[in-house]
């Protein structure tokens, strides 16, 4: 565990703010353990609601289930998001 994980917990958040649903709910802890560990979250696009071109890949970026295939840092994370917030 390391800052990585942190990224992957603000993914989690981001994923709920922006889908009304949570990325890995399932009918039981076990599998949602399960879904955290393999599974991949269905696309925010697919909640109906209005996206910013982008923030899908930056949401699922944090979302990446080997920590060196995450955002490296919070201000990477920063800069992409403020790059999806200018072009939205």
């Amino acid at each position: 565990m390391d800052h990585r994980t942190d990224i992957f917990s603000l993914g989690t958040i981001l994923y709920e703010m922006f889908a009304g649903r949570r990325a890995f709910q399932r009918s039981s802890a076990v599998e949602t353990l399960n879904a955290i560990l393999k599974e991949e979250p269905a696309d925010l696009s697919d909640s109906g609601r209005p996206m910013p071109p982008g923030l899908d890949r930056v949401v699922r970026h944090c979302l990446e289930k080997r920590p060196e295939e995450r955002f490296q840092s919070a201000r990477d994370l920063l800069f992409d998001l403020e790059t999806v917030s200018a072009s939205a």
